[in-house]
């Protein structure tokens, strides 16, 4: 149904060219040549059009096999030139003769298709090869494409496979932290130690529920959060101080998965508070170089999902301590099956 919408398409623009010939020349416009000629010089197009197919997917023109393929091809051009051109006077002269034209306009009409008989053959050469450079330039393109959107399907799976293998490396890496602090506890605190493996059980249970998701809301994450702050808690009692301040219109907006968890975990470890008074970062301090498991797979996340519109950033206060700043793209949970919009950040 293509090529035969192609072949019309070209039929209608010739003949609306024959037309405006006769208008301009002043000349009564002469519907049967103008049109229906025309139309009966495009029908064996159509009509060949699975030889041409054939040739091109049969005898494709690429490197190795352009010599040999080559020479199919000519031969294909002029078995398609003289082929094209009889079929169309056959056509032309059935229709003179089916119409009962008088036999003088019929033999007229004969003498005509004599003398054009090699200028049409030659005009359907060239065609021939026009048809192919347009077929392998089309072919060429949507190969392209086609190899574009598979390089970014495993361009996605492979993102996807490393935001996965960074976010189980960070599960154990909390869950060994996690571990060690109640064997510390069963030291001095059985009852202690007994309530952080209660509260750690929650926390697992939330982890797998969530495990194959690599955003969730904010209000999701700090829940999450809090339940791993009262782990903490527990450890450093009176010690340890939290305070959650963040606006309510933001609880639905998504952002990583475990994305602050580590940050306040190096919080907690180093004696910051993710804006803290701390130490703040030493002379000659690198993100690249000087960073933790925790740290390091939460910048390559934030990498991974976001690109260039994410931004992890450490800073040194004046008065001593450290900032640790997330930049992410806004999106809205609930918008984020349909990605409507531009994000703001």
């Amino acid at each position: 149904m293509l090529w035969l919408g192609i072949w019309t398409l070209a039929a209608v623009f010739w003949s609306a060219q024959n037309i405006v010939r006769d208008v301009v020349t002043g000349r009564p416009i002469r519907w049967l040549q103008a049109v229906g000629f025309e139309f009966l010089y495009w029908t064996p197009f159509a009509l060949l059009t699975p030889f041409l197919l054939f040739m091109v997917r049969r005898f494709r023109l690429e490197p190795g096999l352009l010599r040999r393929n080559l020479s199919f091809h000519m031969a294909g051009a002029v078995v398609f030139a003289f082929a094209q051109t009889l079929i169309a006077f056959a056509l032309q002269y059935a229709t003179v003769v089916a119409l009962k034209f008088p036999p003088e306009s019929i033999d007229a009409m004969v003498a005509n298709l004599r003398v054009a008989f090699w200028l049409v053959v030659i005009t359907a050469l060239w065609k021939y090869w026009v048809i192919i450079g347009l077929w392998y330039a089309f072919d060429y393109y949507r190969r392209y494409r086609e190899r574009e959107a598979r390089a970014s399907q495993l361009e996605a799976r492979l993102a996807t496979s490393q935001l996965q293998a960074l976010k189980m490396q960070l599960q154990p890496h909390f869950l060994f932290n996690t571990l060690h602090s109640v064997s510390m506890l069963n030291l001095t605190d059985a009852n202690a130690a007994n309530r952080v493996l209660v509260k750690l059980s929650e926390l697992l249970r939330i982890t797998l529920d969530s495990n194959s998701s690599q955003e969730v809301p904010l209000e999701k994450e700090i829940d999450f959060l809090d339940r791993y702050l009262e782990i903490e808690s527990i450890r450093f009692q009176d010690r340890l101080d939290v305070r959650f301040l963040f606006d309510d219109d933001v609880q639905d907006s998504l952002v990583p998965n475990l994305v602050l968890q580590p940050l306040v975990e190096n919080a907690i470890r180093h004696g910051l508070e993710v804006a803290d008074d701390g130490p703040g970062l030493p002379a000659g301090w690198s993100a690249d170089r000087d960073t933790g498991l925790g740290l390091t797979n939460t910048r390559e996340r934030l990498e991974r999902l976001y690109g260039e519109g994410q931004q992890l950033e450490f800073e040194s206060a004046p008065g001593g301590g450290l900032t640790v700043r997330i930049t992410l793209p806004f999106r809205r949970a609930q918008r984020s099956a349909s990605m409507q919009g531009s994000p703001d950040r």
